[in-house]
């Protein structure tokens, strides 16, 4: 929930640490940061307001209940994933294996055999260490082994590998091939 109290005339901006919120607002307002939480991504204008909050809907971040399993090097990890169209869709291709490639030092990734919808679907450049994301501009799934930031692009998350896939990926070659099941 997103409150706000405004009043007076004069401009401010305040951030947070994940995700930014800009406020350009008059004087006295009242923002918690808690408030900000779970929020959509919200831009609202008016002369004298400003305010752009990029936070994830609760439907989009819920968990789906389905699982993925990944198999690299003999070694088997289950994903668990959110719950979207976009997941949806990647889980009509299984089973598959991918030979996948590493990539700007923190990930890797392979081109999937059909595109998944993103359309209405809850994205971000927020990347962390063991997550699974979806990237339409190279219809790419890819697995993650280190936290980033990949701003101005934007991904699906599609969900997180339980274990520690991390220490694996780290050590790995220019591609792995993965199974998906």
């Amino acid at each position: 929930m997103l409150l706000l109290s405004i009043v007076g005339c004069s401009a401010n901006k305040a951030e947070t640490s994940d995700n930014v919120v800009l406020v350009t607002q008059t004087e006295n307002s009242n923002i918690k940061d808690s408030d900000m939480e779970d929020t959509d991504v919200t831009e609202q204008q008016s002369d004298d307001l400003t305010i752009t909050s990029d936070k994830k809907t609760e439907s989009d971040t819920e968990k789906s209940g389905k699982t993925m399993k990944l198999t690299l090097n003999g070694q088997e990890y289950n994903v668990t994933l959110n719950n979207n169209s976009t997941i949806d869709d990647i889980l009509k291709l299984l089973p598959m294996t991918l030979k996948m490639q590493r990539y700007a030092g923190h990930e890797y990734y392979a081109s999937l055999p059909e595109t998944p919808t993103i359309q209405g679907v809850t994205t971000t450049s927020d990347i962390k260490a063991g997550g699974i994301y979806y990237w339409d501009g190279w219809n790419a799934f890819v697995i993650n082994f280190e936290d980033t930031n990949i701003a101005p692009y934007k991904v699906v998350h599609v969900g997180d590998i339980n274990g520690n896939i991390v220490s694996e990926l780290d050590k790995s070659g220019d591609t792995i091939t993965v199974n998906v099941q």
